[in-house]
C-alpha cells in the first residue's frame, strides 16, 4: 500500500480471502481483474445494508499494491474531517477507491471536486472503484455531470450475508480486536437480537469494549447488563 488516508488498525487485514460472502465472488473476481479489463475503467458497488463494501475497497488496494500498483483509499463518510484538497494530485494513482459517495451528495463543493478528480483520473487512465448505499438511479447526487459519469461505468449490487456468514464476520472481529468474548455470543446475538449486520457489529464492539474495560470475559449470561 503506497498511501492510505485513514490508517488501518494494526491487527486488521482486509483481503479478498477473509471476505466471507460467497454470494459476491463474481464481483470480487472482476475487481481482481480490473487492470485486465479494457471495457471499463470504473466500478460502482452498492448496498443499503452492511455488506462489506469498505472491506472490498481496502482489499482491492491491498491486492493490487502487491503488483506494484499505486493505490489510494478515501472514506468520504469522514469528509467533514477532511478537505477537498484530499483529491489533489491523486489522479496519477493506478487505483483510486472512494468509499461512501452518498456522504457528499447535495454538497456542491465536494461533488464538484469529485467530478474534477474523475475527469483528471480518466485522462491518466486510472482505475476507479466507488461504493455507495444506493443504486445510482436513486442516489441524490445533484451535479448532473458527476451523476452521468458515475453511471457510465459498471455497477454491482453487493448481496447481504446469510446468518452463517454474519457469524463468521463477528468471530473475525472478535479475533482482530482481541476482544475477550465467548465464542457462542455471535450466534446468540443472531437468534435473540437484531440480525441486521450493522447492529450486530455495533453490539459486538459494545460487548468487546466492556470486556476490555472490565478485564473480564463476556459470556451470554452477562449480555443483559452490557446491552
Amino acid at each position: 500500500m503506497h498511501q492510505l488516508i485513514i490508517p488501518y488498525q494494526k491487527k486488521i487485514e482486509f483481503t479478498f480471502n477473509n471476505y466471507f460472502n460467497d454470494k459476491n465472488k463474481d464481483i470480487l473476481n472482476h475487481i481482481r481483474s480490473i487492470f485486465d479489463n479494457t471495457l471499463s475503467d470504473q466500478i460502482y458497488i452498492w448496498s443499503s445494508e452492511a455488506s462489506g463494501k469498505t472491506h472490498i475497497l481496502n482489499a482491492a488496494c491491498n491486492y493490487h499494491s502487491k503488483d506494484n500498483k499505486r493505490c489510494v483509499y478515501i472514506p468520504l463518510r469522514e469528509y467533514k474531517n477532511l478537505d477537498t484538497e484530499i483529491f489533489s494530485n491523486i489522479e496519477s494513482f493506478d487505483l483510486i477507491c472512494i468509499d461512501d459517495i452518498q456522504s457528499i451528495s447535495k454538497n456542491s463543493k465536494w461533488e464538484l471536486s469529485l467530478f474534477n478528480l474523475y475527469n483528471r483520473a480518466k485522462d491518466e487512465s486510472s482505475k476507479i472503484i466507488f461504493s455507495g448505499n444506493c443504486d445510482l438511479k436513486d442516489c441524490s447526487i445533484e451535479l448532473n455531470d458527476l451523476n452521468s459519469r458515475l453511471k457510465s461505468g459498471l455497477s454491482y449490487y453487493i448481496q447481504e450475508s446469510d446468518d452463517i456468514t454474519k457469524e463468521m464476520i463477528l468471530l473475525k472481529i472478535i479475533k482482530e480486536y482481541e476482544y475477550n468474548i465467548s465464542s457462542d455470543i455471535p450466534r446468540h446475538l443472531l437468534i435473540h437480537y437484531s440480525r441486521n449486520l450493522n447492529n450486530l457489529i455495533k453490539n459486538i464492539h459494545v460487548i468487546g469494549e466492556h470486556s476490555l474495560s472490565t478485564n473480564k470475559k463476556a459470556h451470554i449470561r452477562s449480555l443483559y447488563e452490557i446491552l
